[in-house]
């Protein structure tokens, strides 16, 4: 009898820890947790994809001209008209991972720097300064806009309030001559660049 209720216990133990392991797979915070924005607040718009030989980052009096690590590549710039069309102030905070350019050979190219208007944000190893670079705007209105490279973190960030448009350039280093790219923006939003 005792062997029976223990074979019982345990196997209703192992029925509860199945459930919840399936609830915690179900659970769309655990899938959604690796994005690092919400979609649905934002409207973009993308716009030219331009190509540089060189880029020049500036960090208050100082400035340093770069070209990419790799020979015979460029540096590209994806503009984006981005508005936030949520009713609250939205973040967005990402490292390289989720956005990207890929080619029709499937080789990726990661994110290296974000620039927005003359400040552009370069993650190593186009990183002039060991610190975290602000710039942010506040309206008279209230309404702000914010945009950093968080060295610690090694994540950029961007924060907009609700009806607030700004125009920004994702940055990549892709082989000299490459036109074609599909560039993947979070989950769910790829986009076809070029040609």
């Amino acid at each position: 009898m005792k062997e029976l209720v223990r074979f019982c216990t345990l196997f209703l133990l192992g029925v509860v820890l199945i459930a919840c392991a399936s609830v915690q797979s179900e659970d769309p915070s655990a899938s959604e947790a690796s994005d690092f924005t919400n979609l649905a607040a934002w409207t973009i718009i993308w716009g030219n994809a331009d190509t540089y030989v060189d880029v020049t980052v500036k960090f208050g009096d100082k400035q340093k001209t770069y070209v990419p690590e790799q020979e015979n590549y460029v540096f590209m710039a994806v503009s984006a008209d981005i508005l936030n069309i949520s009713e609250e102030t939205q973040e967005m905070r990402f490292a390289q991972g989720p956005i990207y350019l890929t080619d029709q050979a499937h080789n990726v190219y990661d994110l290296v720097g974000v620039a927005y208007e003359d400040n552009i944000l370069m993650a190593p190893p186009y990183l002039l300064e060991n610190k975290t670079h602000l710039t942010a705007v506040r309206w008279d209105d209230g309404r702000i806009f914010s945009i950093a490279y968080q060295v610690d973190s090694g994540n950029w960030f961007i924060q907009a309030s609700p009806d607030v448009s700004f125009y920004v350039d994702f940055l990549f280093t892709i082989p000299h001559g490459q036109t074609e790219f599909i560039l993947h923006f979070g989950k769910g939003m790829n986009v076809k660049i070029g040609e």
